[in-house]
């Protein structure tokens, strides 16, 4: 296995951390969304002389569930992205992998041998690496 691909697991190993850590957070927000829910809906169904929530709970608690199914629709769409483990790799890694990619492809050990057919993904991996390592060098 290369070292490219090892540091491509590592990203996927560190993007199954990290949903794991959402999940345990969005149990959380839902609960506390339940438990919102509850306030509004206590509100809404008692008449006004025989309510036990104040007018400034049920805003707050109005308030509340907007932030908390905001969180949780970020969250998820943030979960479940698909992994770019270019974003996991310091700029040392990017060009170690740059120099690895860029060897693979233009190996000159065709002795005698029929030339390959270039490697399309790893062009493409290429020109990922590169365009990573130039907005690594303008946000410098």
């Amino acid at each position: 296995m290369s070292n490219y691909e090892a540091l491509i697991e590592q990203a996927e190993a560190k993007a199954a951390k990290l949903k794991e850590e959402w999940s345990e957070k969005r149990a959380q927000l839902e609960r506390e969304k339940l438990d919102t829910m509850a306030i509004i809906r206590r509100y809404d169904s008692t008449p006004r002389p025989y309510r036990d929530v104040t007018d400034s709970e049920y805003k707050a608690a109005r308030s509340r569930l907007a932030q908390i199914s905001t969180q949780i629709s970020e969250g998820d769409y943030e979960a479940n992205k698909p992994v770019n483990p270019l974003d996991y790799m310091t700029k040392a890694e990017l060009q170690a992998s740059l120099k690895e990619l860029t060897d693979d492809v233009n190996g000159t050990q065709y002795e005698g041998q029929k030339i390959p057919k270039k490697d399309h993904r790893k062009l493409a991996d290429i020109v990922a690496i590169q365009t990573r390592l130039q907005a690594m060098e303008d946000d410098n």
